[in-house]
């Protein structure tokens, strides 16, 4: 009998948790953009020149399957190797520990209008 009620009670919570969620976005969510300087942009995303030594660039940490970010509490940043996912600091770890502690926030739905 307990566990008759608590399978009621369960699918009677379930729905009333479900109304809770927010809608889907849609492209009326997010500022129009020019597709010419979004190319501009993403060229520069990965374009290491941008970056102080010249070997590191925006996506080297901000991976796509990690919603832009990197999926560490303490980024690799400069002195590591690899991409994304399969970064990891080189053989050299002094360079990582002495640099400035920070992550890689991620950059999903930064387009929204309600985060811009």
């Amino acid at each position: 009998m307990k566990s008759l009620l608590h399978a009621i009670a369960l699918c009677l919570a379930v729905p009333a948790a479900a109304a809770d969620l927010p809608r889907p976005l849609t492209d009326e969510d997010f500022l129009a953009f020019d597709p010419a300087q979004a190319k501009i942009g993403q060229l520069l995303f990965y374009d290491k020149i941008l970056s102080g030594n010249r070997n590191i660039a925006c996506g080297t940490c901000h991976h796509h399957d990690l919603a832009g970010g990197d999926g560490l509490s303490l980024g690799i940043g400069e002195g590591g190797a690899g991409l994304g996912t399969k970064r990891a600091a080189e053989s050299d770890a002094d360079r990582i520990r002495k640099r400035i502690p920070r992550n890689a926030p991620p950059l999903w739905n930064l387009g929204a209008r309600e985060v811009s």
